[in-house]
């Protein structure tokens, strides 16, 4: 494992291959550089592929403050120097999306293409803004993670309105069900709260460059609704919007088999 630091904070990747191509790949929650494992292992003969750790996760280490743009862009610059990068692709899946997004305010005359699988980032879900922005309301996010048992209460109730599905209610049991990982859901959305993009501010700067991007969305996908990211997506002429009929977990495993194969055969 490689590594770049901001104080003494440690924030790590791997970095696998050859060549003067560089690839910048970006996992989701509770994942790991080695979400690309399969993908780097088929890329490396042609491309450089560094897959991050972000903070919270793998080998990457944060306090528990806020992590602004501004830090994210450090970090970045110091990567991009370390390495002699002139131009790079993203490829991000879920959160790793909104990561990469947040890259183009700086670094958008560095970056070749863009491949997002089932993004965050495009937009903010009123939930979230509930969670983590108001202070009042993020005191009660904390004192749920540290007694779930409010949620489930809630959730059960949401459920018997009819204004939360049994899948949605299956995927918050097994998000929350352990102490450590409703502590990494908690400083992952309230530290992370800061690295956003301004959609109106999004889609002019994607329209004045020439990237391509390439957006894959699970019609399935009841995580990040398809339809909103569509809604988001048609404004943008450079942009391929992907469908395909996955959930959220198996839109993944789909794209990033198509994206190997577009940049294998690109590379030759």
């Amino acid at each position: 494992m490689h590594d770049v630091q901001l104080d003494t904070f440690r924030f790590a990747y791997s970095l696998h291959g050859q060549g003067e191509r560089f690839v910048i790949c970006i996992h989701g929650f509770g994942q790991s550089h080695a979400l690309f494992n399969t993908f780097t292992d088929k890329l490396q003969a042609g491309y450089q592929v560094i897959s991050l750790d972000l903070l919270y996760h793998g080998n990457s280490s944060w306090p528990r403050k806020a992590f602004s743009v501004e830090n994210w862009h450090i970090l970045v610059d110091q990567l991009i120097k370390k390495h002699d990068i002139k131009r790079f692709t993203l490829v991000a899946y879920s959160l790793g999306g909104r990561f990469a997004l947040t890259l183009l305010s700086r670094f958008a005359p560095m970056v070749e293409q863009i491949y997002l699988i089932a993004p965050d980032g495009l937009r903010t879900s009123l939930w979230y803004k509930l969670a983590v922005h108001p202070l009042y309301l993020k005191s009660i996010f904390y004192y749920i993670i540290h007694k779930p048992k409010l949620f489930f209460l809630l959730k059960k109730s949401l459920q018997r309105a009819r204004l939360v599905s049994t899948w949605l209610g299956k995927f918050a049991d097994h998000q929350m069900r352990r102490k450590s990982q409703r502590l990494k859901i908690y400083y992952t959305w309230t530290n992370f709260r800061y690295i956003s993009v301004q959609t109106p501010k999004l889609i002019k700067l994607l329209n004045q460059t020439s990237i391509d991007l390439i957006v894959y969305i699970g019609r399935y996908d009841r995580v990040i609704l398809p339809q909103k990211n569509k809604n988001v997506l048609q404004n943008i002429p450079n942009c391929q919007i992907i469908e395909l009929e996955a959930s959220h977990s198996g839109v993944f495993e789909q794209a990033i088999k198509d994206i190997t194969e577009k940049m294998v055969s690109t590379k030759k």
